[in-house]
């Protein structure tokens, strides 16, 4: 039997009040990888949690960051994450880097011109 290679998945995750280290390797050690590992741990077990795999491939910005998990604990790690302290929002999921940057990249929703569609009006 041949001994493959698990697959992977990234995803790009938003956290808007998350402050990266910087200790030298900021983009790397941004420590929300660190953070998620900790959350399914607490959720789902310390076992689960080191076979999900889950590192930090970098981050665009100081708000999105690029993460990287094992594609048969996909469902646990993004059920983790909107329950991160603070909350987090999951963007984008991608089977390759390359692509989930050039996705980043990519307007993902139509700038609405007109303010009268983007306002919400008041029964009388």
């Amino acid at each position: 039997m041949l001994n493959r290679r698990s697959k992977r998945r990234y995803i790009a995750v938003r956290c808007d009040k998350f402050v990266k280290a910087d200790n030298g390797n900021g983009i790397y050690n941004s420590g929300f990888a660190l953070s998620l590992t900790r959350r399914v741990a607490e959720l789902y077990g310390f076992i689960v949690a080191q076979k999900s795999s889950i590192r930090d491939i970098g981050n665009n910005d100081n708000t999105i960051f690029v993460i990287r998990c094992n594609l048969n604990f996909l469902p646990i790690v993004l059920s983790a994450i909107p329950l991160l302290n603070p909350p987090a929002l999951v963007l984008l999921i991608s089977g390759t880097v390359k692509r989930l940057r050039m996705n980043l990249k990519k307007p993902s929703f139509q700038i609405l011109k007109e303010e009268n569609k983007c306002r919400i009006e008041k029964p009388i």
